[in-house]
């Protein structure tokens, strides 16, 4: 339907000029935010996602990608020293990606690890208990193959942070060749509404084969 629709309004418009790029961008639009994005609702509420766990889940995949963002912020700010790919981000650093994947990773361990630091909260906070427990539910549980629920919360960190980055350096692609500094004016401090989004954009499709093909904690 969109690649109908899209062949519609191109047609209708009556000028052939620039319609590779044009239905191009259109079409990448869709895919962009309409299919990358639709892992998230997969995750989120997925035919074999419990509603809870789920909505668990994707916080859980924003969170560890975010951290990623973090780290990779104050690691390059702090000892930044060679460049990435300045041609695409200047900003960016190869120390930033390493602090961005440690910083996935510790996350992604976290949240494997607090089950075990459940019971010792029971006395002092019951209600956090139950609240972590609900959120690490699904995440943290011990499947038939064998794999620490910690060392698979590392993997898990790992890559997510490679995979949002990706989307980040993607974005910025974006950015240069339209000549802007901001991919929009709602968040224009933190670059625009798109820096906030690409790396998770990235992440949901690699979490969700993770959480669902290889893990099956779902």
């Amino acid at each position: 339907m969109t690649l109908l629709g899209t062949g519609v309004l191109t047609v209708l418009r009556r000028d052939p000029q620039g319609t590779i790029r044009d239905a191009g961008a259109t079409l990448l639009t869709v895919l962009y935010l309409g299919f990358l994005g639709g892992f998230g609702i997969q995750m989120r509420c997925g035919v074999d996602v419990p509603e809870q766990e789920g909505a668990w889940l994707l916080l859980i995949v924003l969170l560890v990608t975010k951290a990623s963002d973090i780290g990779a912020y104050f690691t390059g700010k702090a000892i930044g020293r060679h460049k990435l790919i300045p041609s695409i981000s200047p900003g960016k650093s190869v120390e930033g990606v390493i602090g961005g994947i440690i910083g996935s990773a510790a996350v992604g361990a976290l949240f494997a690890a607090l089950p075990s630091w459940l019971p010792a909260m029971q006395a002092t906070n019951p209600a956090w208990r139950t609240l972590l427990h609900d959120l690490t539910l699904s995440f943290s549980r011990q499947q038939a193959d064998g794999i620490d629920p910690i060392i698979r919360g590392v993997l898990f960190g790992v890559a997510l942070s490679i995979a949002g980055q990706i989307g980040d350096l993607f974005e910025s692609c974006f950015k240069r060749d339209s000549g802007i500094k901001d991919s929009g004016r709602l968040l224009p401090q933190y670059g625009g509404i798109l820096d906030l989004v690409d790396s998770p954009m990235f992440a949901m499709p690699v979490a969700w084969f993770l959480l669902t093909v290889v893990w099956g904690v779902v």
